[in-house]
């Protein structure tokens, strides 16, 4: 039986937020063709989750190692003194480092979860490697860069963008073969040769497809947004939005209702919200179909970030209607006035969210559009099949030129 290696950042479970979606369900289909060793971090409460994981998917050997370094400005100087980015500074674990040295030499393939986990494996021989990205990270961070208003902060936004840029780029050469986002490929394949990029989805509760339509003449005529909040794209995204887009929506329907569904608000978005009015935190859903039953429109406001948003393609999955962001909808099929609405300007927000809150039949007309296809292109196993194909191709390649050097 083949040995893969997985390598990840945090331990993939739950599998609740859209980056560790991805992961669990690329180990899960893994498992099911590969001899698996995962080595992961832990990082805040997965420590509670380790033993569930362990019996959840059993079949696999999991290496897991405590790291826990907040981002702060002091690890970015002591990134600096290590020769790492934050991010690489921050999953830095020389025991997990390590115990993949002990075992590379052992397995027919590694796959790297994020580049910043990359920098934990040797540089002499091995086997073949494969990058998984979420994001083009260099990229993310160039964008903030440019929306960040304190000079300073915006100059050290911008150093590591192009650090992160250096790493990503050094990660994609020694690849065999990069996973990326459709809208994120543009972006690395000018740091690394074409041939070794491969487009990848992050999907999300494909499960809600089999859900019925929601009845917007019963939902309430408000709006929702959910997400991990401690997340930088999500949080500025929703300070944006409080900031420029709700007083208007409430000057002309006063009695709407914005929810905020996610753990633990950050002190930033609570005062916020105080600051504003007719903003309610509901805390962690377990399941979300209570909030897309009840409300009439959800809203991705985030003004930066790469990769694919989850939490627009479950809305779409559901049927929801949708405003975002262009951001929120970058590599998914989603066209303004087809699958939902694109907002750009302060006006368009405005207009755009009053009409749906104003009209069922336009909600599910365009619910109904978004659900279509979503079905069509964004499904789990075709994406895990062609990805199996991919890595026994590269497992099968290497065997060859290995036994004609021997």
């Amino acid at each position: 039986m083949r040995r893969i290696a997985f390598i990840t950042s945090q331990l993939p479970y739950p599998p609740i937020s859209g980056g560790v979606i991805k992961t669990f369900r690329l180990v899960e289909h893994m498992a099911k063709i590969a001899d698996v060793t995962l080595f992961c971090n832990l990082k805040g409460s997965d420590s509670q989750y380790l033993k569930d994981y362990r019996n959840h998917q059993s079949n696999v050997k999991i290496i897991a190692k405590d790291v826990n370094v907040e981002r702060s400005f002091i690890n970015l100087i002591k990134s600096y003194w290590h020769g790492l980015t934050l991010n690489e500074y921050r999953n830095s674990s020389a025991e997990l480092k390590r115990e993949v040295a002990r075992i590379i030499s052992t397995v027919d393939l590694v796959v790297v979860d994020h580049y910043e986990m990359f920098h934990l494996l040797p540089t002499l021989h091995h086997p073949p490697f494969v990058l998984h990205t979420h994001n083009a990270e260099h990229v993310m961070w160039d964008r903030f860069s440019k929306l960040e208003k304190n000079l300073l902060k915006r100059l050290l936004i911008k150093a590591e963008s192009r650090r992160i840029r250096i790493a990503e780029k050094r990660a994609c050469i020694r690849s065999k073969l990069v996973w990326a986002a459709p809208n994120d490929l543009k972006h690395l394949e000018k740091l690394s040769p074409r041939q070794q990029l491969s487009s990848t989805y992050h999907l999300g509760n494909e499960t809600y497809l089999n859900h019925p339509e929601i009845d917007f003449c019963k939902t309430k005529q408000s709006i929702y947004f959910f997400g991990s909040l401690n997340w930088q794209a999500n949080l500025h995204g929703l300070l944006w939005f409080i900031d420029n887009i709700w007083p208007n929506i409430l000057e002309k329907r006063p009695q709407t209702l914005f929810y905020i569904v996610g753990k633990k608000p950050p002190i930033k978005l609570r005062k916020k919200a105080r600051g504003s009015k007719r903003i309610v935190f509901t805390g962690f859903v377990d399941d979300l179909e209570s909030i897309f039953s009840q409300h009439r429109v959800f809203i991705n406001p985030v003004q930066f970030g790469s990769g694919m948003k989850v939490k627009t393609l479950d809305a779409m999955y559901r049927g929801a209607a949708i405003v975002s962001s262009p951001v929120g909808v970058e590599s998914i099929h989603f066209k303004h006035s087809h699958e939902g609405l694109v907002a750009t300007t302060v006006e368009e927000w405005v207009n755009a969210v009053c009409e749906l809150l104003e009209r069922p039949d336009y909600c599910s007309a365009l619910g109904q559009k978004a659900r279509s296809t979503s079905k069509t292109h964004y499904q789990w196993l075709p994406l895990l099949t062609r990805h199996e194909r991919e890595l026994q191709s590269l497992i099968s390649n290497h065997s060859n030129e290995t036994c004609n050097v021997i």
